[in-house]
């Protein structure tokens, strides 16, 4: 699945699988009824479509999940992003996540991993 979708959708593009394994997670989450680039904040002036600064990448229920691929640089933001989607603050989210533990298999089926 991963190699046909790389040479299908991608092989003359770029040479990295970031984009093709983004694609394919991106099919699959959709599928499972999680919310794909979810906004984090509901004020008009974080919502530009363009970007990608103040989106999660997948969001369901009080759970988001950040995939990244970039350089450790940027670890920082990539978890700031899902920091952000969970505080309890003043100001309104358009998704208000939290902390869950992931060995709770009950939570797990609920959100159809």
């Amino acid at each position: 699945m991963l190699i046909n979708t790389y040479q299908t959708h991608y092989q003359t593009k770029n040479k990295s699988l970031s984009t093709t394994i983004n694609k394919l997670l991106k099919e699959e989450f959709k599928d499972l009824d999680w919310a794909v680039e979810s906004p984090i904040f509901q004020d008009p002036n974080y919502d530009d479509k363009k970007s990608d600064y103040w989106r999660l990448d997948f969001a369901k229920k009080t759970t988001s999940i950040k995939v990244a691929f970039n350089h450790g640089s940027a670890a920082a933001w990539n978890l700031l992003k899902p920091v952000l989607a969970s505080e309890l603050n003043h100001v309104r989210k358009a998704i208000q996540t939290g902390y869950n533990n992931s060995s709770n298999s009950e939570y797990l089926t609920d959100l159809s991993i």
